[in-house]
């Protein structure tokens, strides 16, 4: 099973982000909508990681850093797309502000943790997202044009609290995959 760290959004924002998707995007041909019961911010993705070892391992070396973290205040403040294999689509994401920095300080802490144990994550640079979308072949005509429109409309710059990371899998269910939390790292109260 695919195995990741994620901040999980708040039901509020992930009711509001939803509400834009579906009255904003949900004309656009060609792309599979991520079900609001799946949004969230991937800090770290593990790859096909199946063992209860593995998982308590990595809690064992994230739940202090985020013991001496805060909740983190983030906000939506822009679309955009990630390309793979020449579709400039790919992943279609609500890009997160992080005006403090400090989610950006918390996930370089947490690789920097994980790499000193051994344990790959991500690779590539963080860029903040919710993927609210995913396509198999690049948007055309009208479909392109209703995205460019909708990347220059405002999507609601609500600002939320992420009170801790949640140590996820996915798992294979009748109606496609399920993320299920394996543990959850809260960040600390006493700020």
């Amino acid at each position: 099973m695919n195995c990741f760290l994620a901040c999980r959004l708040p039901a509020d924002s992930a009711a509001l982000l939803a509400a834009f998707v579906e009255s904003e995007l949900h004309g656009i041909a060609g792309v599979q909508w991520v079900p609001q019961q799946k949004f969230h911010i991937t800090t770290h993705f593990f790859g096909n990681r199946d063992g209860e070892e593995f998982c308590r391992t990595v809690s064992d070396i994230v739940q202090p850093l985020c013991a001496s973290n805060m909740p983190l205040e983030l906000t939506f403040d822009h679309l955009g797309a990630f390309s793979h294999r020449g579709n400039p689509h790919s992943v279609l994401f609500a890009g997160i502000a992080d005006p403090e920095g400090a989610f950006e300080e918390c996930v370089m802490e947490i690789r920097d943790a994980l790499g000193q144990h051994g344990i790959a994550g991500e690779r590539t640079a963080l860029v903040p997202h919710c993927t609210i979308g995913r396509t198999h072949h690049p948007l055309q005509g009208e479909s392109a044009a209703m995205w460019a429109a909708a990347c220059q409309k405002d999507i609601g710059n609500a600002a939320f609290t992420i009170p801790g990371l949640s140590l996820m899998q996915t798992v294979p269910g009748n109606g496609g995959s399920q993320y299920v939390s394996v543990a959850e790292l809260p960040f600390s109260t006493m700020y």
